[in-house]
């Protein structure tokens, strides 16, 4: 900013291989920052007392693994709206959690439905 750089808003993505952020999407306006509701997801209400519980200075809701352990301590996957495992990035590989098995490993039978 101080160098008279503009900064142009956009969506950016993780590129795993070359260690960096990249941009996948430019945005112009504020119309680009629209909310469009998931149909399929439950709504999902994160109480204050449970941010302080955990700990967290931020929250990323992701369906992106690959994200989630790149930019995470801790996970916490949540199912039909209830926490069903939480953990360090690096112990939810060690899980036996049917749920947590399942969709890491994008197996198409298991618990979830």
């Amino acid at each position: 900013i101080e160098s008279g750089h503009k900064i142009e808003q956009s969506t950016l993505t993780w590129d795993e291989k070359n260690n960096r952020t990249k941009v996948i999407r430019k945005k112009e306006d504020a119309h680009d920052y629209r909310y469009f509701p998931e149909p399929d997801l439950p709504h999902l209400y994160i109480s204050d007392k449970k941010v302080r519980d955990i700990g967290a200075t931020s929250l990323t809701i992701t369906h992106d693994m690959s994200s989630a352990r790149t930019i995470s301590d801790k996970i916490h996957m949540l199912h039909k709206g209830q926490i069903i495992w939480e953990g360090n990035k690096n112990s939810i590989e060690n899980t036996d959690n049917p749920f947590v098995v399942q969709f890491i490993n994008g197996l198409s039978e298991g618990p979830i439905n």
